[in-house]
């Protein structure tokens, strides 16, 4: 019996390392769709990702005299490098307070 036990333990270690699944590199893809609702006081902005496609919708701030622009750090903090198009919904400083400094800092396309 125990040299029965000895020789699968021995074999068990000898066999183990075939068993063990190589690990292989997954082809990394992108999501489909992200959505990022942001608030920012008085309004949303929105962030939409999909492919290498990025679009804002709204953005601006609450109040003019604070020195933080939240939606601007907020698109820094996710990893934003530019932006494709940007939707005004329409001309209150609660949706467009920051559309200069974005089209300037990310580079839209079309505005």
């Amino acid at each position: 019996m125990k040299k029965q036990l000895l020789a699968a333990l021995l074999l068990l270690t000898l066999l183990l390392p075939f068993a063990v699944a190589e690990k292989t590199e997954a082809e990394q893809t992108l999501p489909m769709l992200e959505l990022h609702q942001v608030n920012l006081g008085c309004a949303d902005g929105y962030l939409i990702r999909f492919g290498n496609t990025t679009v804002l919708i709204d953005g601006g701030e609450a109040w003019p005299n604070k020195p933080e622009r939240l939606f601007p750090q907020y698109l820094e903090a996710v990893g934003v490098t530019h932006v494709d198009v940007y939707i005004v919904t329409h001309w209150h400083l609660d949706h467009c307070m920051n559309v200069n400094y974005i089209l300037e800092r990310w580079g839209v396309d079309r505005p």
